[in-house]
């Protein structure tokens, strides 16, 4: 009774008590679940659904690569920063690259004692850069930074327009709301659509499993059409309800499908443009500023930060 009286009261001005199911039972949360609806079904597997937040940036990165202002592109390369860092603290939990992922069932490595006694005591998962358990934590914090980079990407009247279309569902969703597809074919929707094209070729590419009989598996031959075909995606139906399903899609990702997403979001930043209201040695010092910004922008899975820093 009194879970059907949250339903009808309180539950609703937040969304309906679906929206609070998948939230809080779904990978990913609701936003999750509308991703895998609007796109393809990566529930399953945890680096997949890295992998599609990473392809978002990128999204954002291309977009705004066109329309952010000279002024404020220092700014907008800043924000790519924040949300690559989170998405290699994320890679971090999952164990991929180098980082070294603990196990909840298994103890915590012992920490080698060092000669000289440590400033601060030391931690006893001092060895574990990520636990695999911690990952649906990280979602929220991608999610954030993506999409202040997204806003940061688009003019201030689709900026509005994607936060309004983005409580009603997903960060890709709402962008390419956003962007206008009918009334911008050549513009923002070409450019972000250009890199979910190519994203969902890098998916198709890595899955082995259940592209091994078509040419998705012949990397140099495959088109976007084939991999549409391997990942179930109708090719005459935005939203079909026969999409691979999410057991198809459990191979692990590899690191050179972040590296290739990753790429166009660097890419972007380089081509960022510089204000030029600057004078001769503020505009050396931007080159400077930009340049170890767009640098930083690589798959580099990373220990989050757990102690105050000195």
């Amino acid at each position: 009774m009194r879970k059907l009286f949250l339903c009808l009261t309180v539950v609703p001005l937040l969304g309906g008590c679906n929206v609070i199911l998948k939230e809080v039972r779904y990978p990913g949360g609701y936003p999750g679940h509308i991703l895998d609806e609007r796109t393809f079904d990566a529930s399953a597997n945890k680096q997949l659904q890295l992998l599609r937040g990473a392809m978002v940036l990128a999204i954002a990165a291309r977009v705004g690569e066109a329309s952010v202002r000279g002024e404020d592109g220092d700014g907008f390369a800043r924000l790519l920063g924040n949300a690559a860092g989170e998405i290699n603290h994320a890679a971090a939990n999952l164990g991929m690259g180098n980082a070294r992922t603990c196990l909840v069932r298994t103890p915590s490595p012992t920490p080698t004692p060092t000669p000289t006694p440590p400033v601060t005591p030391m931690q006893a998962d001092a060895q574990c850069d990520g636990y695999y358990v911690n990952y649906e934590a990280d979602v929220a914090r991608i999610e954030a930074r993506v999409t202040r980079a997204m806003i940061a990407a688009l003019p201030t009247d689709r900026a509005r327009a994607f936060l309004n279309k983005l409580a009603k569902g997903d960060v890709l969703s709402a962008a390419w709301g956003a962007l206008g597809a009918t009334a911008d074919m050549a513009g923002a929707f070409h450019r972000g659509a250009g890199v979910y094209r190519a994203g969902m070729e890098t998916v198709a590419a890595g899955m082995t499993t259940k592209c091994h009989s078509s040419k998705a598996n012949l990397e140099k031959e495959m088109t976007v059409l084939d991999a549409a075909d391997c990942l179930g995606l109708d090719r005459n139906s935005l939203f079909d309800s026969e999409d691979a399903p999410a057991s198809d899609l459990t191979d692990p990702v590899s690191p050179q499908a972040f590296n290739a997403v990753m790429r166009i979001v660097r890419t972007s930043c380089v081509a960022l443009p510089l204000s030029n209201e600057l004078n001769p040695s503020q505009l050396a010092q931007s080159r400077i500023v930009r340049r170890d910004t767009c640098a930083l922008l690589v798959f580099d899975p990373q220990r989050r930060r757990d102690q105050v820093a000195l």
